[in-house]
């Protein structure tokens, strides 16, 4: 089997896919945006080809460069696992006839609007969104759903009447239609997570749900604090049977067939809502780190699930998991670390693995990701202790920058 693989050489986990795909038998051609002598030696041994591309985002340029590999040695997937291209990699699949999430299941996960609609079709939570042009269009949405809204691309939240007004002069938004569209959408406040899923034939073969501490809008933007997520052990729980329906339910819907997902949830006050369907594995190696907590290697059963068109998965569920972000305290370079010797100390037989960026490094902007600086994995039997843990580390724990 021939698998072409966009990007795969950054972010870092890409090269765990290559690698599970080699191992599953497949031979892969990688293309991506960096020249050949900048992949190593270890990801070479896993390649059978390379092509450099000026830029991913270049669809023409990458629709003749994969005709051109196609041509040498026929194509039976175009895989990419990162966010960025995943449109673009479903619409060359679809000009190849290829197997695997199309342009129109790619778009409508993309799309707020359509993908909520969708949900509340079923009967299912999902928060109502809109595509508006004008000021009034907007305060008409306000008055219908009442608040918070989140209004714009990035998510800017308005609470009141009055905020909603500024956000009218800060965006400019005109009187008249025809000018410009923003995306509104109605906040559902409670508690988030996500609901990571591993299907073969459109079946679930294997199941991980998260919990964020905080919920990751907040997350994003405060420094006060070093957030985690923390992946249960505790799925197969009864307590967790409406939201293993909720979030299959959404997959069949969607037409999800054979690969990764990656679901957000939140849970308030009414009930169970999505937040967010993404038909590729979670980013932040968090594929990795559901592995590690039910010790099996998820990379290998994503490459046996699209090279084989089966699994033989046993997952354990002894661990509960979770990632911390480690946030330095302010923009600049980093200077140095607090806590970790403490940290060690204390949690070292549950730590999985400490990142901490080289002294010198410049910092990234604070929603740049939960694995933008320095983080923690670490692993627990039980996952309340784990989440005191990963809390109690995250107090601990400090970079400094300036």
């Amino acid at each position: 089997m021939h698998v072409v693989f966009l990007a795969p050489n950054f972010p870092i986990e890409q090269r765990a896919f290559v690698r599970a795909l080699f191992r599953a038998g497949a031979q892969v051609t990688g293309i991506g945006d960096v020249a050949p002598e900048q992949i190593d030696a270890e990801l070479w041994r896993s390649l059978a080809g390379y092509h450099p591309i000026a830029s991913l985002d270049d669809e023409a340029g990458l629709s003749e460069l994969v005709a051109r590999i196609g041509a040498e040695r026929p194509i039976h997937h175009l895989i990419c696992t990162v966010e960025p291209y995943q449109l673009i990699a479903a619409r060359l699949r679809d000009q190849l006839d290829l197997a695997g999430p199309s342009a129109a299941q790619v778009a409508r996960c993309h799309n707020r609007d359509t993908l909520k609609q969708l949900v509340r079709g079923l009967g299912l939570g999902a928060a109502r969104c809109g595509t508006l042009e004008t000021a009034d269009q907007l305060r008409r949405f306000v008055a219908e759903v009442g608040l918070p809204v989140l209004v714009g691309e990035g998510g800017l939240r308005a609470d009141s009447g009055g905020q909603v007004e500024e956000l009218i002069r800060r965006l400019a938004l005109p009187d008249k239609p025809g000018r410009r569209q923003v995306v509104v959408e109605e906040l559902y406040l409670g508690h988030e997570g996500f609901f990571d899923t591993l299907t073969v034939n459109g079946r679930v073969v294997f199941e991980a749900i998260s919990h964020c501490y905080p919920n990751p809008l907040e997350a994003m933007r405060t420094r006060e604090l070093n957030p985690y997520i923390v992946c249960t052990n505790r799925v197969d729980a009864e307590s967790y049977a409406e939201l293993r329906r909720f979030g299959r339910s959404v997959l069949e819907a969607v037409g999800a067939d054979t690969g990764a997902q990656h679901l957000g949830w939140c849970f308030g006050d009414r009930g169970l809502w999505l937040s967010e369907l993404r038909l590729r594995p979670p980013g932040a190696r968090f594929w990795e780190l559901h592995g590690l907590a039910n010790e099996v290697d998820l990379y290998d059963a994503w490459a046996q699930a699209l090279v084989r068109g089966r699994v033989d998965l046993r997952p354990t569920r002894r661990f509960a998991a979770g990632l911390l972000a480690i946030r330095p305290d302010r923009d600049g370079r980093v200077l140095g670390y607090r806590g970790v010797d403490e940290v060690r100390r204390r949690y070292g037989e549950f730590i999985v693995h400490l990142h901490l960026p080289a002294i010198g490094q410049h910092t990234a902007e604070l929603g740049a990701g939960y694995t933008a600086h320095g983080w923690m994995w670490a692993r627990h039997p039980d996952y309340d202790e784990l989440r005191r843990l990963l809390e109690r580390a995250g107090e601990l724990l400090q970079i400094t920058a300036g």
